[in-house]
């Protein structure tokens, strides 16, 4: 057998270990939230694209960006270390975090407690 996938016409189901692909953009909402020292922020992409990760403070004022460039379609983590762009420690208090890929954007909440 030279990789040759087989797969079943009846059940849809083959050997084949690869995990689907998302059907649409889907940012998670961090965990865990609350967060004393680190959160992550788990995306999920459907294709390739270029992905961006704003956290701003409740006045609007950019914290931190993440800019991990182009990624192919499927699962991927942002670990923040809940440190801002000088690297450091930010407050206690609530955060937004904006994830755009191309003409998608999704704005969630999340918290930081010392």
């Amino acid at each position: 057998m030279t990789g040759i996938v087989q797969v079943d016409q009846n059940t849809g189901v083959g050997n084949d270990s690869r995990p689907e692909l998302p059907a649409g953009f889907k940012p998670n909402q961090n965990y865990p939230n609350s967060f004393n020292a680190t959160t992550s922020i788990q995306y999920q992409l459907p294709k390739a694209g270029e992905v961006k990760l704003t956290i701003y403070n409740l006045l609007g004022q950019i914290v931190k960006v993440f800019q991990p460039g182009r990624q192919a379609a499927g699962s991927f983590i942002i670990n923040w270390d809940g440190k801002d762009r000088k690297g450091s420690q930010v407050s206690s208090g609530s955060y937004l975090y904006r994830l755009e890929e191309g003409e998608f954007s999704q704005l969630r909440k999340m918290t930081s407690i010392k």
